[in-house]
C-alpha cells in the first residue's frame, strides 16, 4: 500500500503539473477564426478556449482524427464545457489497480490490510455483504479485471496474445529486470518459453518454510487439489525446462518467477484488450467497472452520437431490410418498403430525442411489467431417447436427435422493432368494449412495423382439442410453484427418498396449459400464439409504446466485428457486449443496497449513524476487529434504465424459439418430439419418411451450417445434397452454401454437435441433462456440480451419461440420489480457505412437468388427460 501511495503521487505530478501552453501566431489565428466547437458542434461565443495536451500522447481533434501531441501543444479551439470534460481532473483522479478475480479472492486480503491502516477515505461497491466489486482507499481504486474479460488467465493469454511475440511488451521488460537482478544474461529466445500461464504446485506450499526446498517436486507430488488430478505431463516437462533455463535453486525462486509472469502476462493481455476496445469503439474500458456497464454506455454512444447522416442511415436501412428479408420476417413487404419503414421509424425515434425513461405516472404500468417479467425457458420434456445408428433402418436419416442452438438469441431479438417510449392509450369503456367484441381479430390487426406497438394484458387459453399439439412446448410460461407427479412419488417411495419430493412453494418458470388471467405479453408474441390456435377471451389493459429498430445499429456493428475477429477473446467480447446490453435493459435497481465502512471505534460508529440516521441502518458486517461495513436501507429507489425494453427483448426472444419450433420444425417434419430445452436451445428427436438432413438443407435459411465438421455424417449428406439439389447460380461454391448464415443472429439455429449424430439423451431435470454422439463426444449440463467429483470413493467426471442413466433407472437409494465430494475455495465472512464439501449432485425429482409412471414421458400441467389421473 505504501508503494501504491508513492506511485499515485508520482502519477499525479506527471499528469497535473502545469506546463506552458504553446502560443504561436498560427494558434492565435485558429483561435480567433473558430466558430463551432468540434466536439459538441455548438456555436462558439464568449466561452471558447484553447484546448491543449496536458501530457504527451494521442488526442482526438474532434474532426474524426486522432494523432500524437506533445505536452503543452495546442490541439484545437473548443467550448469551455468540452474542454473541462476532455481535460484531466485532478480532484477526481483515481489510480486504478487491477486484480484478476479480485472480487472473489484478493479483495478479502486488501480489506483486511485496510483495516490495519490509519484512518482514510474508504468507499466500497459491494456485490454481497462480504464480497466487493470495487474498493477505493484514499484515491486508489482496486478493480477486478475478470469483470471486463470473463476468462481465466490461461485462456486469455492463449487466445489474445498467442504466438505474437511483439505483444509481450511488459513480460519482456520485467523478465529482463528479473534476469539482471540474478546476474543472468537475458536471451530473446527465453520469451518463447514464457508465452503461457506457467504450471504451479499450489498444494505443496504449506508455509514460508516450504519455499526453501531445493529439489523440484516429482510429477506425482504435483496434485491439483481442486480437480484431484496430477499435473499434465507436458506442463511438468515445461516446468522442469524453466528450472534449468533460469537456474532456479529453490521453490521460492520458482514461485517468484511464476508471480512475475502471472502479473506481466495479465498486463500484456489487458493492454491488448484496451487497445482493441479503444480502436473499435473509441472508449477505454478502464473507465468502467464491468463489461455490462461498458456495453450499455457503448449502446448509448452508438445510438445517440453515431453518424446519422442521410447516407449512413440509408446504408443502415438497407442492411436492416436485407436482414429482415433474409430471416423471412418481412410480413409480405418488399425490401424497398422495409427500407422506407426503417427510415420512417428511425426518423420518429430521433425526433422524439431517443429513449424516454418511465416516470412516476407510469408506476402502474411499471408494476405490471415487473410482475410479468419472465426469463428464459428451461425444461425436460422426454427424459430418455436413443437412436441406434448401427441399425440400417434407423441409420437412413429418417430419425435423429439434434441439439439446436440459436445464434445470439438476444442479439437477434434486438434486431427487431423495440419500444423506446411509453405513450398513453385511451381506455374509455366504449373503446375496450369494442376491442373485446373480437379481441383475437383486434390483436391480429396490429401492424408489426407500425409506429406504435403494444403490451397487452389479457385472459387467454388453449382449446382442449389442441392440448396434444401444445403439450411439449406450451405458450405463456408463468412463475409458479411446481408439483410432483404420482409417478415421481412412486419412484421416491421405491428408492426411499420421499424427503426429496416434499412440496415447496419456490416459484419456477413453468410452461403449462392452465388458462391465464391478466397475462401481460408483447403483441407480436400474442399474434403468433393466436395463429397457432390459442384464443384470447378478454383484454383488460393495453400499454402502448412508440417503436423503432433503434438497437439494430449497435448489435449489427458488434455482429460484423465478431465475424471479422481473429481471436476467441475478441469474439467473446463482442458477444458479451451484445448480450449484456440486454441485461442492463432489465435492470431495475430495486434490489441494490447502499453501504458505508467505518473503523470499529465508538466515535466513528456514532458518526456514521448520525450521518445516515439510526433508522436507515439495515445491518452490519465485520471485516475485522478494526473495520465494520454498514448496510443501509434505501427509502427512495430510482429506476434509471428503460426496463420496458428488456421486457420486450425477453418476449421477442421467446417469439424466435416458438416460431422456429412450430412454424419451422413441426411444419416440416412428420413427427417432432421435444426432449428438453435451455434458454436459447432445443433438443429434439425428429422422425420423417424422407431424409432429415436433406429436409434441413431445404430449410437452409433457418440454419447455420458453417461449423459442421467435414468428417461428420451431416456434412457428407449436405455435400451430396449440394451436388444434386442446389442451384449453382445462387450458390456457386459449397462454402457459399455452408456459410450463408454464418454467425447470423436471430432465428438461425446450428447443430451443437457439429453434424455428428447424437446416439442418446438423458434428462433428469432442467439444467441437468447429458447427450453423447457417435464420436463419443459428451455434452452435459449439471448446474451447481463441479466437473470432477469423488463419488463412491472414486474420482470421476460428471460428463458421463451412465451416471445420468443410473439415476433415471434407479432401483435403490444410492442410485436415485448421487452424492459426491469436492474441494473448493471458500470465501465467507472475509475468511478464505480450501474446504471439502459433500452435496447431492444428481436426482431426477423434477416438478416442472407431470412425469408419467414410465419415468420417461411427461405432460404439461393443465393437460386434459390429467383430469382422469
Amino acid at each position: 500500500m505504501e508503494y501504491l501511495t508513492q506511485l499515485q503521487g508520482s502519477v499525479k505530478t506527471y499528469l497535473f503539473d502545469e506546463l506552458p501552453l504553446e502560443s504561436t501566431s498560427k494558434v492565435e489565428k485558429d483561435f480567433r477564426s473558430a466558430t463551432v466547437c468540434p466536439f459538441c458542434r455548438k456555436k462558439l461565443e464568449d466561452d471558447k478556449v484553447r484546448h491543449h495536451a496536458h501530457v504527451a500522447g494521442e488526442y482526438t481533434t474532434g474532426k474524426g482524427e486522432v494523432r500524437h501531441f506533445e505536452a503543452g501543444q495546442y490541439i484545437c479551439t473548443c467550448c469551455t464545457k468540452c474542454n473541462l470534460q476532455l481535460s484531466f481532473n485532478k480532484k477526481n483522479y483515481r489510480l486504478p489497480v487491477y486484480f484478476h478475480n479480485g472480487s472473489h479472492y484478493d479483495f478479502t486480503f486488501i480489506m483486511k490490510l485496510i483495516a490495519t491502516m490509519p484512518g482514510g477515505n474508504l468507499e466500497v461497491i459491494p456485490t454481497t455483504e462480504d464480497k466487493e466489486m470495487q474498493i477505493e482507499y484514499n484515491g486508489i481504486q482496486f478493480k477486478d479485471s475478470l469483470k471486463l474479460i470473463s476468462s481465466p488467465l490461461r485462456s486469455i493469454v492463449a487466445q489474445t496474445l498467442g504466438g505474437n511475440l511483439d505483444l509481450y511488451v511488459h513480460t519482456k521488460q520485467q523478465l529482463r529486470k528479473y534476469c539482471e537482478s540474478r546476474g543472468k544474461q537475458w536471451n530473446d529466445e527465453y520469451i518463447d518459453l514464457l508465452t503461457r500461464k506457467e504450471p504451479m504446485f499450489y498444494s505443496l506450499i504449506k508455509s514460508y518454510e516450504t519455499l526453501n526446498n531445493t529439489v523440484i517436486p516429482s510429477r506425482e507430488q504435483c496434485i491439483d487439489d481442486m480437480k484431484g488430478e496430477m499435473m499434465p505431463q507436458d506442463e511438468y516437462d515445461h516446468m522442469v525446462k524453466l528450472w534449468k533455463t533460469f537456474d532456479i535453486k529453490t521453490w521460492g525462486e520458482y514461485y517468484e518467477l511464476y508471480n512475475v509472469l502471472d502479473v506481466t502476462l495479465m498486463a500484456d493481455a489487458f493492454e491488448h484488450f484496451r487497445n482493441t476496445t479503444l480502436n473499435a469503439f473509441g472508449v477505454d474500458p478502464m473507465h468502467y467497472i464491468t463489461a455490462p456497464q461498458m456495453a450499455y454506455s457503448l449502446f448509448l454512444k452508438v445510438t445517440m452520437e453515431g453518424d446519422h447522416s442521410e447516407s449512413s442511415l440509408m446504408t443502415l436501412a438497407r442492411k436492416w431490410a436485407q436482414y429482415i428479408m433474409r430471416i423471412n420476417a418481412n410480413e409480405g413487404l418488399a425490401e424497398k418498403q422495409l427500407v422506407k419503414v426503417f427510415l420512417n421509424r428511425m426518423g420518429e425515434f430521433y425526433e422524439s430525442k431517443g429513449i424516454r425513461l418511465m416516470e412516476t405516472n407510469d408506476i402502474d404500468d411499471f408494476m405490471r411489467l415487473l410482475k410479468n417479467l419472465r426469463g428464459g425457458i428451461t425444461q425436460i420434456v422426454k427424459r430418455h431417447a436413443k437412436v441406434n445408428i448401427d441399425n440400417k433402418e434407423q441409420a437412413t436419416s429418417s430419425q435423429g436427435i439434434y441439439y439446436l442452438d440459436a445464434n445470439n438469441l438476444y442479439g437477434g431479438a434486438m434486431h427487431r422493432m423495440m419500444p423506446y417510449e411509453l405513450v398513453g392509450v385511451p381506455e374509455r369503456r366504449e373503446v375496450m368494449e369494442k376491442i373485446n367484441r373480437d379481441p383475437n381479430g383486434w390483436v391480429q390487426s396490429l401492424k408489426t412495423f407500425g409506429k406504435y406497438g403494444f403490451f397487452i394484458e389479457c385472459d387467454i387459453e388453449a382449446p382442449v382439442e389442441l392440448h396434444d399439439k401444445f403439450n411439449d412446448l406450451p405458450f405463456f410460461p408463468v412463475q409458479k410453484a411446481g408439483m410432483y407427479s404420482d409417478g415421481i412419488k412412486k419412484y421416491a417411495e421405491k428408492n426411499d427418498i420421499v424427503d426429496k419430493v416434499k412440496e415447496v412453494n419456490t416459484p419456477k418458470l413453468i410452461c403449462d396449459l392452465v388458462p391465464r388471467q391478466k397475462y401481460l405479453v408483447h403483441y407480436s408474441l400474442l399474434q403468433l400464439d393466436i395463429q397457432q390456435g390459442y384464443r384470447v377471451t378478454h383484454i383488460h389493459h393495453i400499454i402502448r409504446f412508440k417503436q423503432a429498430p433503434f438497437i439494430f445499429e449497435y448489435v449489427n456493428m458488434l455482429s460484423e466485428k465478431r465475424a471479422k475477429s481473429k481471436t476467441t477473446v475478441e469474439k467473446n467480447l463482442y458477444k458479451l457486449l451484445a448480450n449484456s446490453t440486454y441485461g442492463k435493459f432489465v435492470e431495475t435497481g430495486l434490489k441494490r443496497i447502499e453501504s458505508d465502512s467505518v473503523a470499529n471505534t465508538w466515535n466513528e460508529r456514532e458518526a456514521i449513524m448520525q450521518k445516515h440516521g439510526y433508522d436507515i441502518i439495515a445491518g452490519t458486517t465485520m471485516y475485522s476487529e478494526n473495520l465494520i461495513g454498514i448496510k443501509l436501507n434505501t427509502p427512495v429507489r430510482r429506476v434509471e434504465k428503460p426496463f420496458f425494453i428488456g421486457f420486450a427483448i425477453l418476449d421477442m426472444s421467446k417469439h424466435i424459439i416458438y416460431d422456429f419450433y412450430y412454424n419451422v420444425l413441426k411444419n416440416t417434419f412428420d413427427n417432432v418430439e421435444l426432449l428438453g430445452q435451455d434458454t436459447d436451445s432445443l433438443i429434439v428427436q425428429l422422425h420423417d419418411r424422407a431424409n432429415i438432413v436433406h429436409k434441413m438443407c431445404d430449410m437452409y435459411k433457418s440454419f447455420d451450417f458453417s461449423e459442421l465438421d467435414n468428417t461428420s455424417y451431416f456434412y457428407g449428406e449436405l455435400v451430396n445434397y449440394y451436388e444434386h439439389e442446389v442451384d449453382k447460380s445462387k450458390f456457386p461454391s459449397l462454402d457459399s452454401f455452408l456459410n450463408f448464415n454464418k454467425k447470423l443472429p436471430g432465428p438461425i439455429f446450428k447443430d451443437e454437435h457439429n453434424g455428428h449424430r447424437i446416439t442418446e439423451f438423458v434428462g433428469l431435470r432442467p439444467k441437468m441433462y447429458c447427450l453423447v454422439d457417435e464420436k463419443h463426444v459428451i455434452h452435459n449440463a449439471a448446474k451447481g456440480v463441479p466437473r470432477n467429483v469423488v463419488i463412491d470413493g472414486e474420482r470421476m467426471s460428471v460428463k458421463n451419461i451412465d451416471l445420468y442413466k443410473r439415476v433415471l433407472e434407479a432401483e435403490k437409494k444410492e442410485d436415485a440420489v448421487i452424492e459426491g465430494s469436492f474441494k473448493r475455495i471458500n470465501n465467507q465472512a472475509f475468511d478464505i480457505s480450501t474446504k471439502e464439501q459433500t452435496k447431492t449432485l444428481m436426482t431426477c425429482t423434477d416438478n416442472k412437468r407431470w412425469i408419467l409412471d414410465d419415468n420417461i414421458h411427461t405432460l404439461a400441467f393443465g393437460h386434459y388427460r390429467l383430469k382422469d389421473m
